[in-house]
This record gives structure tokens, sequence and C-alpha cells, in this order.
């Protein structure tokens, strides 16, 4: 994993903000499931998401604004970066944003915008071209792809968090929901966790639309399924029934028994449920990722894809 950079941060934090603010897109930063890719962005219509996705690479400093012809800023690249947009399975964007001016700029990564040099290739960026809701429609036309293809796009963007969860890793996503938003405001945070008290960021997903957890879980990752990290909740839980239903001995100041039978008290409460309510107004889920039958399978043609031709969608 690459080491932490305050400047590449400020970027994609700033990115994240005009997405979220200006456009009401949903950004998702991928911090360790892919090389060469910051971010997600799924289309939102109404504040609920469409399906409809394209993939970010984020540069961020000054030095990326030193090369500049009729008014355009050049970015050159590596031939290895070039040839993964250019096969991945999202259309791609390569976003500039110089913190010293906040100056932000975009172009598609395609075919045609990009020139072969010497001893590697090189794109423009119109300085014009600022990251803005003036781009709106230009932006999402970039998925060209039918609704259909799309959705499969979607899943092929997960592909490498399927392949954690296939290797055996422990791969958690952490909900925080305010519950007394109209709009069902939800943020996710898909972590690996490493050892008992260790887990590394992977993902991150800010303010998106849930009205229902459980039914919002499937749209998002349909090929997944989920259980509740059972020791992590049983911290929090004994104490709620203890709370609830334990037998207090005021005189020797300790509990002395319960009301009802432990197993009667968990087997009442739902499959997948929070640890924590933060006075009325935010609610803690913490659930562990699991492959379903289509994941596996979708994995499964992914992986025969890769071992064979590798999988591009013309």
């Amino acid at each position: 994993m690459s080491k932490f950079s305050p400047t590449e941060r400020i970027g994609v934090s700033k990115i994240e903000t005009i997405f979220l603010k200006e456009f009401e897109w949903i950004p998702r930063t991928i911090l360790a499931t892919d090389v060469g890719i910051d971010m997600t962005v799924e289309i939102s219509e109404k504040g609920e998401p469409s399906g409809e996705l394209f993939a970010i690479q984020i540069k961020t400093g000054e030095s990326y604004f030193n090369e500049e012809s009729n008014n355009k800023i050049v970015f050159r690249g590596k031939e290895k970066h070039l040839n993964y947009w250019l096969n991945y399975s999202l259309p791609v964007i390569i976003i500039l944003h110089n913190p010293e001016n906040d100056l932000t700029i975009w172009q598609e990564i395609t075919e045609s915008n990009i020139s072969k040099t010497k001893k590697s290739w090189k794109i423009e960026i119109p300085k014009h071209q600022i990251l803005s809701k003036s781009f709106y429609d230009k932006l999402k036309d970039l998925n060209r792809y039918p609704k259909e293809i799309q959705r499969f796009q979607k899943l092929l963007a997960d592909k490498k968090l399927m392949r954690l969860i296939a290797e055996g890793k422990d791969i958690i996503l952490e909900i925080e929901e305010w519950i007394n938003k109209t709009d069902g405001r939800v943020s996710l945070t898909i972590k690996e966790n490493v050892s008992e008290d260790i887990d590394i960021e992977i993902s991150t997903v800010k303010y998106i639309n849930f009205y229902d957890i459980k039914q919002s879980l499937q749209v998002v990752f349909p090929w997944a399924e989920f259980e509740i990290d059972e020791p992590f909740y049983e911290i929090y839980e004994s104490d709620n029934f203890m709370a609830e239903y334990g037998i207090w001995d005021s005189e020797d100041k300790q509990y002395i028994g319960t009301s009802i039978d432990a197993s009667e008290y968990y087997d009442s409460l739902p499959e997948i449920r929070p640890y924590k309510d933060a006075s009325g107004e935010v609610e803690y889920y913490r659930l562990i990722f699991k492959l379903n039958d289509l994941g596996k399978s979708i994995l499964n043609v992914i992986e025969f894809a890769d071992n064979g031709k590798q999988l591009k969608l013309i």
C-alpha cells in the first residue's frame, strides 16, 4: 500500500465535495482496491442511485499545471497507466487539482484524446473545462452503454472487493444512518479487518440515500449478503441486555440474574441491526461481507476471462 500523502488527500476531498454538493452524485473513494483509480462516481437522480458509473484518477499539485499549450494543460503519463485506464470496465476521467489557486479541471481518457510521444503519451486538458455543474450533461453522458451493460459494469467495478472476500479476507461494512433525516442519509465505509482491533480502510461513500438498510444493501451490493460482526456486537448488546433485563441487587450493587434467558433476548433481535444508537440521531452498523451465489458466479466469469483474454466491453 502506498504511503499517505496529505496533498493527494486534499485533492480527493475537493473532488468528493464537488460531486456531493454541486452534482448531488455519489463519489466513492478507493484507497486499496484499485491501482490507478482513486474514485468511482455513481450518478444519482432525485436522490436515487442510477447505477450509471464512471471512474476517476486524481492528480493534485501545482506541478501538474507547469506545462501549458494553447490554453490547455498538458499531462504526461506512463504507458502502464494508460493501458489500464483504456481497458478499465468503466469510462475514466483524469482530474487535475491545483490547491494553490483551487483550479480543478478534467478530461476523459479515450484513444482520441491522447497523443503518443517518443517516451510515452500525453493528454491536453482545456483550462476552461472546470469540474462544475456546467458540465453536468457531458459527465452524465460519459457512460454510453445500455443500462443492462452498466449494471454489469457495476459488478466489474467491485471485482477486487469480491476477490478479497473469496480469498478469505475479513471485509467489513460500517454504516452510519441518520435516522431522523427524511432523505434516508447514510455513510458507508468498507474496511479489511487484519487483526482483532485493527481495520484498514478500503473505500468510503458519504451521504447516500438508504430508505431500508437491508433492501438498499441488495441494490448497492447485489453480489453480497451480510451478517453482523457478532464478537463486536456482543460488547454493546450484552450491556443493553443487562440494562433492560438484569435484576439489580441494590444492597450489593451488582446484577444477580436476569428476568429472561439471554438466548431468548438475542433470538428476538433482527438479523441485520445497529449495534449502537447515538442519542436517537445516528445508528451504527458493523456488518461482514459474504459472497452470495451471484457474486460467486460473477467472480468465476471474471476469473475465466482474466485467465484467457482480458474482459473488455466493446
